[in-house]
């Protein structure tokens, strides 16, 4: 039974490793940090040589947003993310996960959208009506 259990141990640490060489990739995580009270457009540029508003953490990457709504990642733009948005106080403690939702039903992160042309992300901090309202300072996202 030990014999078994060992070798179903050895295997799954075999194909772990055959899949972390072979290229095939998982999501990264992306945490944002933005200061209590922050609401607009967000944009996070990726691919930027010294950008300092990025700190590592396991699997991924902190990225803290200023008050313009800009960040940056030396990091190449990940094809597919997970992770959470946050509003953090003054010591940088993170005091509130903010989050999606549907129309009507509360949620602050809105029309997530990603450049390739210039490898960019950006997304909308605020309530739907906010949101609303900042329509008419840029274009609309097609298909709105």
């Amino acid at each position: 039974m030990k014999i078994e259990a060992d070798k179903d141990l050895v295997s799954l640490i075999l194909i772990s490793l055959f899949l972390l060489t072979s290229g095939c990739t998982s999501p990264r995580r992306v945490d944002y940090e933005l200061k209590i009270g922050f609401t607009g457009w967000v944009k996070v540029k990726f691919n930027v040589a010294d950008c300092q508003s990025t700190r590592r953490i396991f699997g991924g990457e902190v990225i803290e947003i200023n008050d313009s709504g800009i960040g940056c990642s030396e990091m190449k733009k990940p094809t597919t993310t997970i992770g959470s948005t946050y509003y953090v106080d003054a010591k940088g403690e993170r005091v509130e996960e903010l989050r999606s939702s549907g129309w009507g039903e509360g949620g602050m992160l809105w029309a997530k959208t990603a450049s390739e042309s210039d490898s960019s992300i950006e997304f909308f901090v605020g309530t739907e009506a906010q949101l609303e309202e900042s329509w008419g300072q840029r274009n609309k996202p097609r298909g709105q």
